[in-house]
């Protein structure tokens, strides 16, 4: 199977992500943008958002909805999750395999 490409500033998806970031920057919220190791050598997009202090709540991997990515939507439920002390990981956009193993690699208890 060939490697997916890197994706670009130009790309709509790409282009809701950075939306995404700029509003969880705003929002009073600690936030990363991160790279997660994905299958045949691609690296994910996603924004890892902290809760204040320890992480009190299990870790969230939030997908977007079958309709997209809507930044200002998934940006209010992570800053919600966060606040509640969840550790959230927003994803740029993930294929279902590439999700796989994400969850055992969040900061949990350190």
């Amino acid at each position: 199977m060939p490697a997916m490409l890197p994706r670009t500033e130009g790309d709509p998806a790409m282009a809701a992500f950075l939306a995404l970031l700029a509003f969880l920057q705003t929002a009073g919220v600690h936030v990363e943008r991160v790279s997660v190791p994905g299958p045949n050598g691609v690296n994910l997009d996603a924004a890892l958002v902290l809760p204040e202090g320890q992480a009190r709540a299990p870790p969230i991997v939030a997908l977007h909805g079958c309709g997209g990515p809507f930044p200002s939507r998934d940006g209010q439920w992570a800053v919600l999750l966060a606040k509640a002390g969840h550790i959230v990981l927003r994803s740029a956009f993930w294929p279902v395999p590439a999700i796989r193993g994400v969850l055992s690699r969040l900061p949990v208890g350190e």
